[in-house]
């Protein structure tokens, strides 16, 4: 857009006069300028109020990476300007000690923390929340999706590159709600760290040896509560971390008449299946997952109670930064799951581009499981060769920019395939090491 200046000079020239128009171009002001903290005020298109950081050590040449972190149940109140100050607190502190260091752009919702609805844990996604159809305390999730698009846009219209994927941690009711939005959003996520958790994570899992886990235990009751079928294999390719101190009993699952974490059969159960206590409970439940394919990290902190020492946030970064790369995965256009007819030619394209991680060797995998008896179950592209059965690196060596690369461009007979793209930073030829990757499920009818 330009705007239009004029300026008039008059002179006569043999009776005529001439009339100047000087036309000057816009001005532009940036949305985000680096270095300062941004509120950004509740309206009728996003309800909450947040906050947004962009720090001086973003560059608009590289892509950059928003953190959503803040979200917290430290006031319990229905004076929603209380909450707002705690979150601004929470938000300065973090732009200066997290946000310039670890160079991470940072998002902060204000989720509310009812007093006189205490049953309406909000800010941990509870069930009332997904239950309430429009209420100020329905979803925090889609809301908190809103305020991600709307940073996302503005900022690439200061010219910045941003990933559409965002970093999301948080700690006690703050990682009940990075765990949960992880679950609900897997295809908004890169990667997420989430502190105690309020004594249990929510299960991926319908079931649990023949007991059905309903919101928040579980996601037996997934798609009525969301309105869309659980992404099971987006979800499992996502980074978490979860983590707590030895000593960290707060808030614990094991406390009766907790009506606003979950019901007494549910503490039954979570207590019975996995573990009395806290950090216990957490490591069996980690374990549970990553027997059910999730990519997901434990660490118990010795001497530590309910607390975020300075060696949580090291873990924390040098997990986040792990992740770091851009990596895509998708068939006909589309990723996660999809249905494709066997006779209609199956296009899969891969890319990847790193982001400060250039100079790390890696193993390279895209790997495909197919409907098919061993030993046609399991297929490897490799580089300059194409697919070959079994388990083989596509290539080895430093992640550099890659793509996009068609790796299969043909009908598949009828059957469920799933293909894997992925790195690993131990270069010996093996999926081990610390593992980022995607999938794709792609139900050949």
């Amino acid at each position: 857009m330009f705007e239009l200046a004029m300026r008039s000079l008059c002179r006569h020239l043999g009776g005529m006069v001439l009339v100047a128009f000087v036309i000057y171009p816009a001005i532009v002001v940036a949305r985000n300028a680096p270095g300062e903290l941004i509120y950004h005020q509740a309206c009728e298109q996003i309800p909450y109020a947040w906050f947004s950081y962009v720090p001086f050590s973003s560059a608009k040449t590289e892509i950059n990476y928003i953190l959503i972190t803040g979200q917290n149940g430290n006031i319990v109140s229905d004076n929603y300007g209380r909450l707002i100050e705690e979150c601004r607190n929470q938000a300065e502190w973090r732009s200066r000690e997290w946000a310039e260091r670890f160079n991470y752009i940072l998002l902060t919702p204000v989720i509310p923390r009812s007093a006189t609805k205490w049953q309406n844990y909000t800010v941990s996604l509870d069930r009332e929340s997904l239950l309430d159809p429009e209420g100020f305390n329905s979803r925090p999730d889609l809301k908190l999706s809103l305020m991600i698009k709307d940073l996302i846009d503005s900022l690439e219209e200061d010219g910045y590159k941003v990933s559409h994927r965002v970093f999301i941690e948080g700690f006690s009711a703050g990682a009940m709600f990075a765990q949960r939005f992880c679950i609900i959003h897997p295809d908004m996520v890169q990667a997420t760290a989430c502190g105690q958790c309020g004594g249990s994570i929510t299960l991926a899992a319908e079931t649990y040896d023949n007991e059905e886990m309903v919101w928040p235990v579980g996601i037996a009751d997934f798609e009525y509560l969301i309105g869309h079928p659980f992404d099971r294999a987006l979800y499992l390719s996502v980074p978490q971390f979860i983590y707590i101190g030895d000593r960290d009993t707060n808030n614990s699952t094991v406390t009766p008449y907790n009506y606003d974490l979950f019901t007494d059969g549910q503490r039954e159960f979570l207590n019975s299946e996995f573990g009395e206590t806290d950090p216990v409970r957490l490591k069996n439940q980690c374990e549970y997952m990553k027997h059910l394919g999730a990519n997901i990290h434990f660490k118990c902190y010795p001497g530590v109670g309910h607390e975020m020492t300075g060696d949580m946030v090291e873990d924390i970064f040098r997990f986040f930064d792990s992740f770091r790369i851009e990596l895509n995965l998708d068939a006909n256009g589309e990723e996660g799951i999809l249905e494709a007819s066997h006779l209609t030619p199956l296009v899969v394209r891969i890319s990847l581009f790193p982001v400060n991680r250039a100079v790390l060797n890696c193993d390279w995998w895209i790997v495909a499981n197919t409907p098919f008896d061993f030993p046609f179950d399991w297929y490897s592209f490799i580089d300059s060769l194409g697919w070959q059965t079994g388990i083989h690196p596509f290539r080895q060596g430093k992640l550099i920019p890659t793509g996009p690369i068609e790796v299969l461009g043909c009908s598949l007979p009828v059957g469920k395939y799933t293909f894997y793209f992925g790195v690993d930073d131990s270069m010996d030829g093996v999926p081990d090491g610390t593992m980022y990757y995607r999938s794709l499920e792609v139900n050949v009818y």
